[in-house]
C-alpha cells in the first residue's frame, strides 16, 4: 500500500519530488523519470513476491493469482528485450 500510495502521490506533483541538491543539474525530465522508475521497479518487486507461493498463500483467491502471475511474466518478457 505504501508504494502505490507514493504513485499516487507522485502522479500528483511529481515537482514535489525533484531532489533540492540535484536542481542545479537542470535535468528534471531525468529525475522525474528515474522516480518514477523506481516506483515501478518496487511495486514489480512486490507482485514478484506475491506471485510466489512461497511468500504469499492466494489459493484461495486464484483469479487474482493469475492476473498477479501474468503481470510477473509479462514484466520478465519486457525486461528481455
Amino acid at each position: 500500500m505504501q508504494c502505490l500510495a507514493e504513485h499516487h502521490r507522485f502522479r500528483a506533483a511529481p515537482q514535489a519530488h525533484l531532489s533540492a541538491e540535484r536542481q542545479h543539474l537542470g535535468d528534471e525530465k531525468w529525475q522525474l523519470q528515474q522516480q518514477e522508475a523506481d516506483i515501478l521497479h518496487r511495486m514489480l518487486g512486490l507482485l514478484r513476491y506475491a506471485a510466489d507461493p512461497r511468500h504469499l498463500d492466494l489459493s484461495d483467491h486464484p483469479e487474482l493469482w493469475q492476473r498477479i502471475a501474468r503481470i510477473d511474466k509479462d514484466s520478465q518478457v519486457q525486461n528481455r528485450r
